[in-house]
């Protein structure tokens, strides 16, 4: 397992993050508003996203979700959590969120211009893939060790992801150091 994650350090990284998230969608035209609801997050929802412009999306609400995979650059993986905790059996994000949008920040993997790369993803079609592509049965499942739990993911090669959603792929400028 290696590395040792540390949960209150993993948040907080994944807490500047989501400040820069906002701050790159709103300037392209969403109004971006954190949930305060706890059931809301419960399910996984970060984030409510409103288009600022016309037609068919105006007004329309799309609830999201935001990762951070710092291991991306490493692995050239990316991790979806199946299992939460091996110490209560509790199911992943991957599996329990009921967000509309999965947006996972890659932090170290840049493009050749230097910007940060993220993924914008419909989850349901997302998990659909999982399923339907055997990615838990042709990847394994993985556990990844906190201080005092462990979780389980499934690390999808970056290629494969890209491939079944060609569009998905985004990037956005960060500070020098991110």
């Amino acid at each position: 397992m290696g590395v040792v994650h540390q949960f209150w350090d993993s948040y907080r990284q994944g807490q500047e993050w989501a400040e820069y998230l906002d701050s790159h969608f709103r300037s392209r035209r969403w109004r971006v508003e954190p949930v305060s609801d706890w059931m809301e997050k419960a399910f996984g929802i970060d984030r409510h996203f409103y288009w600022k412009g016309s037609g068919l999306l105006a007004d329309a609400c799309i609830s999201v979700e935001y990762k951070c995979d710092k291991r991306a650059a490493d692995t050239g993986r990316l991790a979806l959590e199946v299992n939460g905790s091996n110490r209560d059996g509790r199911r992943g994000w991957f599996i329990t969120s009921r967000a509309q949008i999965l947006v996972t920040v890659t932090p170290l993997v840049k493009d050749p211009a230097g910007r940060t790369v993220l993924y914008w993803f419909d989850l349901a079609a997302l998990k659909l893939a999982a399923i339907r592509d055997g990615w838990a049965e042709r990847y394994g499942v993985r556990q990844t060790k906190n201080r005092d739990y462990v979780t389980e993911n499934v690390c999808v090669p970056v290629g494969v992801i890209e491939k079944a959603f060609p569009f998905a792929r985004r990037t956005m400028q960060t500070p020098d150091g991110w």
